[in-house]
Order: structure tokens, then C-alpha cells, then sequence
């Protein structure tokens, strides 16, 4: 399609088709008419010898005031000027045709070459002021259609830069509507888009597509299609519109390889590349930049993206070496910062903690102050230093309490706290995030860590506190947290000696529905031990089932158990509580907490004949504690079983394991020597049973083993009788009676004192003995027997 072009534009073209021949200068003193004076300065005007023909137009003027060619004159004066760069001097003459001679055809022409230049002065009221008038007849039929579009389009220029944004979007509209194939369409359409690009609704963005669209298939020249593409790029670019925008800019290089645009769109079109993760396809358009940089500034921007592309391509060397080459070579540079940074992150993020604390940026921006800080704490911690790490971790909530970053920092400065022992701090800092960042999604931690805090700095109303406060959080927590710090908040209850408080929590815990985590188990134990406490064995016996059956941690089903076996003694069935403390056996934290119930066990097996369970227990309490008094009672009660169930050699290793035991000094320890002497001379070895019997002796010193101490000294007796000395064994019979008044091992005691006199043939120490046995012990079967004999025929 032809179109003409604009009346600005017209002078430069004619110049080239018109070739008037010049008149010789003895023309100049020959007298010419009006009409030739006039056609002369015309002619040199129309060569393009503006400052002549000016001195020839105003001579005209002066010689011919009421000459009809006036407006023209007085036109073209202003055009010489214009060429001439005097644009005072011609908008002076554009506005003489204007004001004195509104009618003439050169009246419309003058107010647009006004507007014009007024825009050019960014005399924007004046330029709207020229412009306005020409829409409307009779100077609107003066202009061909591109002079009006051209006016349309100063007006709409002049209201926009006035800040008359609703006129200048009607005058560009109107100018779109009116004059699709002007060459101004494109530029109109241009400033439509950038208005519409001010708003970030849906409609404006496809308002400000439509426009700039528009604007590319307007465009009159190769330079207007390209600045509409580049400017249309640049605007989905800086939107974040990355594959819109690098197919707009791609358009552009290939359409337009060498214009200007294309090549200040390569920088763009490299970085939509690198967000839409294809750094080896924008790789060689930043390389091109860097190398066909025109300025110091160009260069480094290239320089530092090409630095970030070697990043994204995993070549980190090389991102080094750009990102030191841009702060050695361009210092000044907008892009040195940028550099600083990622040079930093770079290391960073390969672990090396002390070159990343030395490539600190000296001025980070306030974009990248927190995460320089974050980089610098973390490096200190990862190193080992929590000092230095927490100094730097505190200035992010002080100086940048906006960045995310802020309640990481403030956890972590707990957590350093807490790790040192600091729990004041520690407490200060969880609740300080908690308080300043609720929407965090760390709160509901630090606040449970808070809680967590001040129980173990035994404030324990502090923590409740704590954990009413995260309950009461808005937003509330999510169920599973809910659940947890109700049951933390029941434990507090029961530290506090708040059983129905306590109660009242845990009830929430277990009322959370299924498909919410929560410590059920937990809390049944504890709700369990509650009904416990108040003596309410069976609710106990239900809630401790109820645990067990909940899956729980192994150290909470071994507290239910054992609880349960204690709730089950109280309900004076035993046998159900041996069964379930059997199953504890395996536990070893079990067995060390309560070795009192696991000896308990082993009591009632061999109570019940169990002899097998019964060694097992032994064996369990004797394998697990650390307590030498426990592992000699147990293995005086292993000897026991063993015994019982007729493996006398099993027996003799576990009582000599009892008596052997260092640091134990129990009464089964004595016992088992006394059962390990017995064995001995059940097998006939009476001097062996003699050496153990003495060794009894001596372990039952104390008042309390007086029993102990009277059945070694008959077993010493026994043993000598084993041993065929009948003298030393009355003797020490005689030595029990006289010394010990035990109802069971004295009349023994006197029997057989009695019994090897008489085998001695000392009858008067026999009846002696005897009478000491009828008259201490007249109802004990040993007097009963010795009647019988003597009142027999």
C-alpha cells in the first residue's frame, strides 16, 4: 500500500526530486516582480539553502506587505528557521500564520509545525494548545490525512506527557481509528501500550497485547516495526513473561539483525532463555553481547549475565572468573554489586565457607542485605563458629524484619542458644518469632520450642502459657499440632497437680480424628496413670490396653505394660499381671526402671511351679541391671529354678554366680551360699559343704540374717556328721542349742546332739540334751518322737 508522507517530512524528499536551475547572482540587481521575487526564494528554498533563501523571504515581505503569498512567505520563513535550528525564531512565524491569517491553507500547516515544535521543547500545554484546534474544521479539512494524524497524534503526546492520561488514550485511539495506515499509527499504538501496561489486571494485559500488536503491523518503516517489537519484548520481559517475550525479541534479531534494537535486545532475549532454563541457546547471545559491547556499562551487564550462564551450565570456574573480571574491570559498573553477590552465593553454595565469607559484597544492595547475611551466618556455623554465626543471623530480623529470611534467623539464633544451654535465650528468641512472624510457618515450632524451653527452666506456668498460646495462634495450628500441644499442655497439667485440666487435654488429643497424627498412645498412658492415681483400676486397666493397642513408641508400651501388670496386681489378679510383665523381659530400659516388678515375676513363677518362666525372668533381671545387689538376688533366684526343676548342675552355677557377685552383700547372696553348701553335701562332699557353710555363716552376721546365721551353723554340724566325726558334730549341735532359740533348726539342733551321744556312749550329755529338748520344745516333733521312744515296750 502507498502512503504519503507526513507534512514534517515532505521538504526532505522534495529536495531530492526537484532541481530548479540557480539564477546568476547579476540577477539579484535586476528588478523582478513580485511573482519572480517570490519564485526565486522558492527556488533556492527548494535546493535546500535555507539561510538565502530566509533573507530572500523576509525581503519579500518587507517589499510586499499585502502581497495575497503573505501566509507562504511567512511559512516558509518559519520552515528556513526550523532547518536553521532557531525554533524560537520559526515558532514566532508559524503563530504570525495562525493569528494573522486564520483562513489561509498555511494556517493548519503552521499549527502542526507549532505542535511540533513545542513537543520537541516539551512545551506540552502549548503543544496541545496548537494541536487541539486542527481536529475540528475548517483547519481539519485543510490537512491531508497523515498531516491529521500527525496532529492527533502531538495532541495525544503532549495530554500523555501533561499527565492527561484518559485525554491522550482518546486522542491515540481516535488516531488508530481514523488513520490505521498513517505512519504515526505505530507510535500511537506504542503510547496506548505503555498505558495500558500500567495496570496489572487480565483485561489491561490483553488491552496493551492488542496495542502493541497493533503497533508492529502499523509500523510505516523497518525501524518502527522494530522499535514496536523491541519495546513489546521489553514489556513481556520485564514482566516476567519470559517464553512471550524471548519469541517477540527472537522475532525481532531475525527480522532486524542489524538495527540497533535487535542488538540492545540481546541482552533480554538471553536472560528469558536463562529463566526458561536453556542457558547453552542464550550462552552465545551474551557472549555476542559482551564482545560487540559499545560502553563500559553494556559490557559488564553482558559480561555478568554470560558469568551466570556459565553458573546454570555448572561451570562454576568460569561464572568465577566473569564475576571477578566484571569487579577488576568495570568496579563502577551497575552490574558490580550483582557480581559481588553471586560471586558469593557461587561459593556459597559449593561449600567453600571461608571464601564466601571473604567475598562478602563491601555495599550489598537492600535486595540482597538478607541473604548476604544468611550466606555470611551460615558459613560461620558451618564452620564451627555459632558466635559469630549468631551476631550475623541477629541483624536480619533487626535490619530486614520484612525478608523471609527473618524467622529462619530467628530460629536458628534459638536453636544456637538452646544448643549452648542458654535457655532464657533460647525461650526469648522461639517466642520472639512466634510473636512477630505468626504467619510463619515456623510459629507453631517456636512456639512449641518455647514451651519445650521453659519447662526445662522449671517454669512450668510459663509453659503452659507457651502452649495455651499456640492453641489460641491464628491461624489456628493444623490439626496434628493441635494434637501434640494439648498433650504437651497435659503434661504440664500433671506436673502442676492438675489432674482434670490434665484430663481434659488429653480427651482432646483422642477425640482428633483418625486421620490426624496424635499421640494416642501417649495419651492413653497417661490418662490411664490418672485413673491410677485416683485408684480407679479397671478405667486404668482400659485406657493402658487402649495405649498398647495404639502402636506406640517402644518406650511408651513399655510404660503401659508395666503400668498394666501394676493396675492388674491391684485388682488382685496376679496371674494376668505376670503375663504381661513377662513380656517386658526383652526390654532392657524396662528391666532397669522396675527390677522390683521383674523380681516380683520371677517370685510368682515359682510361686506357680512355672520353673521355666521362672528362669527366664532370672535370667532377664541378671543379664540387664547394672545393680550387683539385683544381678545376686537374681541369680540366687535363677539358682532356685534351676533347682526345682532338677538341674542341680545349672542350680550350682547360678548360686555360685550369687555368691560370687562383687559389691553385693543381699540376703539372697548369703541364701545362695547356703543352697550352694546344701548341694555340696547332698553330693557327699562334706568338706566343701563345710568351707560354704562357714562362708554363710559369716555373710549372716547382722541381727537381721540371725536365721541365716543358725541354719549354717546346723549345716556345719551336718557337715561334720558327713564327714564321720560324730564328736565335733554333737559338738556343734550343742553349740546351736545353747546359742540359738529357733523354733525350726534348735530341736534339730538337740535331736541329733542327743542321737550321736548316745552313739558315744555319752549317756549323761544324751539325756541332758533330751531333757533340754522336752522342756524348750515340748510340742515340736523331735519331743513328740523322743516320747513316743520312751514310752514304748
Amino acid at each position: 500500500m502507498n502512503r504519503r508522507l507526513p507534512f514534517a517530512l515532505a521538504a526532505l524528499l522534495l529536495l531530492a526530486l526537484i532541481a530548479l536551475p540557480v539564477l546568476p547572482a547579476a540577477a539579484a540587481g535586476t528588478p523582478l516582480t513580485p511573482d519572480e521575487q517570490l519564485a526565486f526564494a522558492d527556488g533556492i528554498y527548494l535546493r535546500g539553502l535555507h539561510e538565502p533563501a530566509l533573507r530572500e523571504y523576509i525581503a519579500f515581505a518587507r517589499d510586499f506587505p499585502a502581497s495575497p503569498s503573505l501566509p507562504a512567505v511567512y511559512f516558509r520563513i518559519g520552515e528556513c528557521y526550523r532547518h536553521l535550528s532557531n525554533r524560537a525564531a520559526a515558532s514566532r512565524f508559524y503563530a504570525r500564520v495562525s493569528s494573522e491569517f486564520p483562513s489561509s491553507p498555511f494556517s493548519a500547516r503552521a499549527a502542526l509545525r507549532r505542535a511540533e515544535l513545542a513537543i520537541g521543547d516539551a512545551d506540552y500545554p502549548a503543544a496541545a494548545e496548537a494541536a487541539r484546534p486542527l481536529l475540528s474544521p475548517p483547519l481539519s479539512d485543510a490537512l491531508d490525512p497523515d498531516d491529521l494524524a500527525a496532529a492527533r497524534y502531538f495532541l495525544g503526546l503532549a495530554e500523555l506527557r501533561s499527565g492527561h492520561d484518559s485525554a491522550a488514550k482518546t486522542a491515540f485511539a481516535d488516531l488508530l481509528s481514523s488513520a490505521p495506515a498513517s505512519p504515526y499509527a505505530s507510535y500511537a499504538a506504542l503510547e496506548l501500550a505503555t498505558l495500558s501496561s500500567a495496570a496489572s489486571t487480565k483485561t489491561a494485559r490483553a488491552q496493551t497485547e492488542t496495542h502493541f500488536a497493533a503497533a508492529v503491523d502499523a509500523a510505516a518503516t523497518p525501524s518502527a516495526k522494530a522499535e514496536a517489537l523491541f519495546r513489546w519484548g521489553d514489556w513481556a520481559y520485564r514482566r516476567g513473561d519470559w517464553q512471550h517475550a524471548a519469541d517477540i525479541l527472537q522475532q525481532l534479531r531475525l527480522e532486524f539483525p542489524d538495527s540497533p534494537r535487535a542488538r540492545a535486545a540481546r541482552l533480554a532475549s538471553a536472560w528469558c532463555l536463562l529463566h526458561l532454563d536453556r542457558p547453552a541457546d542464550a550462552y552465545d547471545l551474551a557472549d555476542e553481547a559482551f564482545q560487540q559491547a559499545s560502553d563500559p556499562a553494556s559490557a559488564a551487564a553482558a559480561l555478568y549475565l554470560r558469568a551466570n550462564l556459565h553458573r546454570a551450565l555448572r561451570r562454576d570456574p568460569e561464572a568465577l572468573q566473569d564475576y571477578d573480571d566484571v569487579l577488576s574491570l568495570f568496579p563502577a559498573s551497575p552490574s558490580a554489586p550483582f557480581a559481588a553477590y553471586e560471586r558469593m552465593a557461587t561459593l556459597f553454595r559449593l561449600g567453600e565457607w571461608e571464601r564466601a565469607i571473604a567475598a562478602l559484597p563491601p555495599s550489598p544492595t537492600p535486595d540482597q542485605l538478607p541473604e548476604t547475611l544468611w550466606m555470611l551466618a551460615e558459613s560461620h556455623s558451618r564452620l564451627g563458629r555459632p558466635s559469630l554465626a549468631a551476631s550475623h543471623y541477629a541483624r536480619i530480623p533487626d535490619e530486614c524484619p520484612s525478608s523471609p529470611r527473618a524467622p529462619e534467623a530467628l530460629m536458628r539464633l534459638a536453636e544456637i542458644a538452646r544448643d549452648e544451654g542458654d535457655l532464657p535465650a533460647a525461650a526469648a528468641r522461639f517466642a520472639q518469632l512466634a510473636d512477630t512472624y505468626p504467619d510463619s510457618p515456623s510459629a507453631p515450632t517456636a512456639r512449641r520450642q518455647a514451651a519445650l524451653a521453659l519447662l526445662r527452666l522449671d517454669r512450668p506456668s510459663d509453659a503452659l502459657d507457651a502452649w495455651t498460646a499456640l492453641l489460641g495462634a491464628t491461624p489456628p495450628p493444623d490439626p496434628a499440632t493441635a494434637a501434640d500441644a494439648h498433650f504437651q499442655r497435659a503434661l504440664v497439667h500433671l506436673r502442676l497437680s492438675r489432674p482434670a485440666d490434665a484430663s481434659a487435654d488429653l480427651d482432646a488429643v483422642l477425640a482428633a480424628p483418625p486421620s490426624v497424627p496424635a499421640p494416642r498412645a501417649a495419651a492413653y498412658y497417661w490418662r490411664g496413670a490418672i485413673a491410677s492415681d485416683a485408684a480407679d483400676y479397671p478405667s486404668a486397666e482400659r485406657d493402658f490396653r487402649s495405649s498398647l493397642a495404639s502402636t506406640p513408641d517402644p518406650a511408651t508400651a513399655s510404660l503401659a505394660r508395666l503400668a498394666l501388670a501394676l493396675a492388674l496386681q491391684r485388682q488382685d489378679r496376679a496371674d494376668e499381671a505376670a503375663d504381661q510383665t513377662a513380656l517386658l523381659l526383652d526390654d532392657t530400659e524396662a528391666v532397669l526402671a522396675h527390677p522390683e516388678l521383674i523380681d516380683w515375676l520371677v517370685r510368682h513363677r515359682l510361686d506357680q511351679e512355672r520353673f521355666t518362666d521362672a528362669s527366664a525372668a532370672a535370667h532377664a533381671l541378671a543379664t540387664h541391671s547394672p545393680d550387683p545387689s539385683w544381678r545376686q538376688i537374681a541369680a540366687y533366684h535363677l539358682g532356685l529354678a534351676h533347682e526345682a526343676a532338677g538341674n542341680p548342675s545349672d542350680a550350682t552355677r547360678a548360686y555360685r554366680a550369687a555368691m560370687d557377685e562383687p559389691n553385693a552383700a543381699t540376703r539372697e547372696g548369703a541364701l545362695a551360699t547356703l543352697r550352694l553348701a546344701a548341694l555340696e553335701l547332698d553330693q557327699n562332699h562334706p568338706l566343701d559343704a563345710s568351707v560354704l557353710f562357714e562362708k554363710a555363716a559369716a555373710l549372716a552376721a547382722s541381727d537381721e540374717a540371725l536365721d541365716l546365721r543358725v541354719r549354717a551353723c546346723v549345716g556345719l554340724a551336718q557337715a561334720a556328721e558327713a564327714a564321720g566325726d560324730p564328736s565335733d558334730a554333737a559338738r556343734r549341735y550343742m553349740a546351736v542349742a545353747v546359742l540359738f532359740d529357733d523354733p525350726e533348726w534348735t530341736p534339730l539342733a538337740l535331736s541329733r546332739a542327743a542321737a550321736l551321744y548316745r552313739t558315744l556312749h555319752l549317756h549323761p550329755e544324751a539325756a541332758a540334751a533330751e531333757k533340754d529338748l522336752l522342756s524348750r520344745y515340748p510340742d515340736s516333733s523331735f519331743a513328740r518322737q523322743l516320747r513316743e521312744t520312751e514310752t514304748a515296750p
